[in-house]
């Protein structure tokens, strides 16, 4: 993935689209 920071650090994409459902699930 690309390191940018903190939850940040997957964004890979497909991974990407996970990682925002998961921070709209817990918002």
């Amino acid at each position: 993935g690309v390191p940018v920071g903190g939850e940040l650090e997957y964004v890979d994409g497909g991974t990407l689209a996970h990682a925002l459902a998961g921070r709209q699930v817990l918002s």
